[in-house]
């Protein structure tokens, strides 16, 4: 797989770079921070599926528990962050099979600290995952104002 990293902060012109730099013939994975998101949120939502783990009484019968409530607990029993990072990282690239593909990816990491848990966890995963993409990747570009810095 040959990949290109495309990082940047919100609407900084990274998707209409890619398009320009690269033309018709590319496949591009855009927003992937959302996308990233998106499998958090499923992994949130089943953690309080009756019979999912963390989901059953001492004598092992299913119940109904809070997804928000266990997540946190789900992480620091079943994996870590760093795990969790590895789960959604392999199922997100999983069908990357394609001769060129691009990622396009808002950094989500600066600025000020989200004081929501989920929020928090959401920017640290994704930087977790971030790492490994730049790692894997060709080349790696920060885009500030339409202007592409290659940094790897």
């Amino acid at each position: 797989m040959i990949m290109d990293l495309f990082v940047g902060g919100h609407a900084q012109g990274k998707l209409q770079l890619v398009k320009e730099s690269y033309g018709e013939d590319i496949t591009i994975i855009n927003e992937f921070h959302i996308k990233i998101r998106d499998e958090l949120q499923k992994f949130v939502e089943t953690a309080g599926q009756a019979g999912s783990e963390g989901c059953k009484t001492a004598e092992g019968n299913d119940v109904n528990c809070t997804g928000k409530e266990k997540y946190e607990s789900r992480i620091s029993e079943e994996l870590s962050e760093n795990e969790l990072a590895d789960m959604i990282f392999e199922k997100l690239t999983a069908g990357i099979i394609y001769e060129k593909t691009v990622i396009i990816s808002d950094e989500i990491g600066c600025g000020i600290v989200p004081m929501d848990r989920f929020d928090r966890l959401w920017r640290d995963i994704t930087g977790k995952i971030l790492v490994k993409t730049a790692k894997i990747s060709e080349n790696v570009f920060r885009v500030t104002c339409g202007i592409a810095n290659k940094i790897k």
